[in-house]
């Protein structure tokens, strides 16, 4: 299923206020949803955008607001098709047509798998040391899946993940050898 809606820039006093609009018809639940993804306003409402505090509303400003229009409406939750429907006289965006495909969800980044290889190293006196065994897996383990992997002297060290490493350390002798695994994007095999 999907909606298409138009968001028209007007100018105002002071900034400009982005409109929603429909070719014809009245607004629709989808519609409203559509806007509210894109404008984050609850109801069928323009939103007013103000330059920030040391600007002023000027053509450079309008054609920057355009453009940032067409950006926010290409990046949403859902699959979303944003494109220039009208410009204003100096070819600046004045309308741009969004649809919004509703059986097609956008997954972030950050809520992948995201699937590679950890390398573990022994690390003594500061320097890293051969690498001592590599494990396929994925990035959000955090360290459980990782402490078969350590030498039976390292199984009582604290752990302490960090992004894409994660260190084991003796917390009771700070000036022994620590294992660090870290962390390296790859394909997964099929």
């Amino acid at each position: 299923m999907r909606t298409t809606i138009y968001c028209e820039i007007e100018e105002c006093i002071l900034g400009a206020n982005i409109v929603p609009k429909l070719l014809k018809g009245l607004p629709t639940e989808n519609h409203i949803k559509s806007w509210n993804l894109i404008s984050k306003e609850n109801a069928w409402f323009a939103k007013s955008v103000e330059p920030k505090e040391n600007e002023n509303d000027s053509t450079e400003w309008y054609r920057q607001l355009g453009e940032r229009l067409l950006r926010v409406c290409s990046n949403r939750k859902f699959k979303t098709t944003a494109s220039v429907f009208k410009r204003f006289p100096n070819d600046s965006i004045r309308t741009v047509r969004v649809t919004i495909e509703w059986d097609s969800p956008v997954v972030s980044p950050l809520d992948k798998e995201i699937y590679g290889e950890w390398t573990l190293r022994k690390i003594e006196k500061g320097k890293r040391n051969k690498i001592i065994s590599n494990h396929r897996g994925y990035l959000d383990c955090w360290g459980e899946d990782l402490v078969g992997q350590l030498p039976d002297e390292a199984q009582h060290f604290e752990c302490e993940p960090d992004g894409r490493s994660v260190v084991y350390f003796d917390k009771d002798n700070e000036e022994s050898a620590f294992y660090e695994f870290r962390f390296q994007n790859k394909r997964k095999r099929l």
